[in-house]
């Protein structure tokens, strides 16, 4: 992510097909542009079959939530805290978190009690399993949050993606999330395979292309569909899973891209997401295996098939209003950017009616005083509330006091 993208844009692309495929798939490998290398996950190491279940400090998930933001650590357990503090302090009493710890932690009982205790608004996912970068694990880890709170009988009306190095600098965001029902404002359209190269070549947010002067452009469907169709049958079972559920249509049909952190959807837009894939045997089992931010496709694709369904049925009272994503991203933790003073200092500059939280917070313990600099966000937070809540008080009384002498005339 480019420094200062918000996160919010989103990438339209004619196929699922192509954006999932790899870089064997397409004989491609990952250029490094002057960027620090960084050491690509051991899909292994987070492939099917690696869960496992807490018994203890876990669930009582309370029976409704306005909004429930998910989400999946798997820092050491002092970060962890801290930032459950801090989600804490800047949202409402109505909203959860609800909080995937990663099975590559080991988090010992003591831990997990500590973070259950953080706030009756804290609830631990019971079932856990391996995370790691640039694998359909994360995906799998969000989706696996609804489900458990699903299972709980938690009916949540919006859910909002947070990573746990994004952290809030402002309250507000429900009141943002509210008006808007959803993140999937205006989209870009890109060819996807020039969108898959570009992905490789790190030059995803550099391209300059005239999408209508690409040849496939004038090709005609049943065309389009023969240029591609041949390659569905090199994906597994799991990808061709994901395939059939967020490309219907085929290779005609459109996928979205976009950051994940601070998205936001109906519940019941991802309540269908969970209920379909759990109908396609073994996908969510196998999709941490996938060597793809599955994330940035699944969620944004499938808000979109929603979106445009309730459109066509007119069932979607804000579909004419979707919001963008809550967070701004100011570095990149993968390329050893990380967030810097300046960069909370101009985020806070940003639309406080639109921009809640910013990332990547460092989760190293000298971090510049970055973490020390959100402790006193927290406060200067709390004592506006404390000012607002003098002036609506003084506001009543001076309201009450008008009307009693208005009733002696």
């Amino acid at each position: 992510a480019e420094r200062g993208f918000s996160g919010s844009m989103l990438l339209r692309v004619p196929s699922l097909w192509l954006v999932l495929a790899s870089s064997a798939a397409l004989g491609l490998q990952p250029k490094e542009k002057n960027q620090p290398k960084v050491t690509p996950p051991a899909v292994a190491n987070v492939a099917r079959g690696s869960s496992s279940r807490l018994e203890a400090s876990c669930g009582n998930a309370p029976p409704h939530a306005d909004l429930m933001i998910s989400t999946l650590v798997f820092e050491a357990p002092w970060f962890v805290k801290e930032f459950l503090g801090n989600v804490l302090s800047f949202t409402e009493n109505s909203t959860i978190i609800m909080v995937h710890l990663s099975s590559t932690s080991n988090y010992t009982k003591k831990d997990v009690a500590s973070f259950n205790a953080a706030s009756n608004r804290v609830v631990i996912n019971c079932n856990r399993f391996k995370t790691a970068h640039n694998t359909g694990s994360l995906a799998r880890a969000h989706l696996s949050n609804m489900q458990f709170a699903m299972d709980e009988g938690m009916e949540f009306k919006h859910v909002m993606l947070l990573a746990s190095n994004s952290w809030l600098i402002r309250s507000g965001v429900e009141k943002y999330i509210r008006p808007h029902g959803n993140s999937m404002e205006p989209t870009k359209e890109f060819p996807a395979l020039e969108l898959v190269l570009k992905w490789w070549e790190g030059d995803l947010f550099d391209m300059d292309i005239n999408v209508e002067k690409l040849p496939f452009r004038s090709k005609s469907l049943e065309a389009r569909d023969k240029m591609y169709g041949d390659m569905y049958t090199k994906f597994n079972a799991v990808e061709k899973g994901l395939i059939d559920v967020l490309s219907p249509e085929g290779v005609k049909s459109l996928v979205y891209m976009g950051k994940h952190e601070g998205s936001f959807y109906p519940g019941s837009w991802m309540v269908s997401l969970c209920e379909e894939l759990a109908q396609m045997p073994g996908v969510l089992e196998g999709m941490s295996s996938i060597e793809q931010y599955l994330e940035e496709i699944i969620f944004p694709t499938w808000g979109q098939m929603k979106l445009k369904e309730q459109m066509k049925l007119k069932q979607c009272k804000l579909c004419s209003t979707p919001g963008h994503n809550a967070i701004a991203i100011m570095g990149d933790s993968q390329a050893n950017k990380e967030l810097t003073k300046m960069d909370i200092e101009m985020a806070l500059a940003m639309d406080g009616k639109s921009f809640f939280g910013v990332k990547p917070v460092p989760r190293a313990k000298k971090d510049k005083g970055i973490r020390k600099r959100f402790r006193e966000l927290v406060r200067e937070d709390a004592l506006e509330k404390a000012d607002q809540d003098d002036l609506d008080n003084l506001l009543d009384r001076e309201e009450k006091e008008a009307g009693s002498l208005a009733s002696l005339w």
